[in-house]
């Protein structure tokens, strides 16, 4: 582990929002050498941090600023904020490389030792006044397994949908040959093409599904 966050799952803003908040992000490196870090937002207009990269000398670490620019509005209690910040880093043990400027060590470090940069996720809570902790995140519920008998059931009313979808295209054929039959000789047939088709095409679609679920 190259750095420990603090903290290190949500970075939590008090309300009330509509004035400048202030969130304090500690980066511990904890290695013997210079570690280098780089912070990014998916919502860059919303904060401002400080400093938003640097170099953190070995066994030391390194507060950073992020300030939540203020809403217009209050935004509702049960807000649920989706913006999300990424830390990364990665050990500097060159010296030359380390009296860099830091745009260029992280430039010569992304191309020489790209692989070796590490990457950690925080998100965002707004919490009441004089509250810390972030909500914690809501488990979702497994759907519960189907019983063999419910399977048979739920492909059984499958099996009578399609056998009703059988028998109204059937009767709409009974109904286009009996138009037919009754036309006059010399007019011929009048069934426009494109019907017997979509005709054709969704008693295939219907009798393929049928033995396909015969299959299983």
């Amino acid at each position: 582990m190259t750095a420990r966050m603090e903290p290190d799952q949500y970075l939590t803003f008090q309300r009330p929002l509509t004035q400048l908040v202030t969130e304090k992000l500690l980066i511990h490196n904890d290695n013997d050498v210079p570690l280098a870090f780089k912070v990014k937002t998916t919502a860059p207009r919303q904060y401002c941090v400080r400093p938003n990269a640097g170099l953190i000398e070995a066994r030391s670490h390194q507060e950073v600023k992020i300030m939540l620019q203020p809403f217009r509005v209050e935004p509702e209690p049960d807000y649920n904020c989706k913006d999300k910040f990424l830390v990364q880093t990665i050990l500097v043990s060159d010296p030359s490389v380390q009296e860099k400027p830091i745009n260029d060590l992280w430039a010569h470090m992304e191309t020489v030792a790209k692989d070796q940069i590490q990457q950690h996720k925080l998100r965002c809570a707004y919490v009441p006044e004089n509250e810390k902790e972030a909500p914690a995140p809501a488990e979702e519920k497994a759907p519960e397994p189907q019983t063999a008998k419910e399977e048979m059931e739920r492909a059984s009313d499958e099996l009578q949908a399609m056998q009703k979808k059988i028998q109204a295209y059937e009767q709409e054929l009974a109904s286009m040959k009996k138009n037919v039959v009754h036309q006059e000789p010399s007019k011929g047939i009048q069934v426009p093409l494109h019907v017997l088709l979509m005709v054709a095409v969704a008693v295939f679609a219907v009798t393929y599904a049928l033995l396909s679920s015969t299959k299983q």
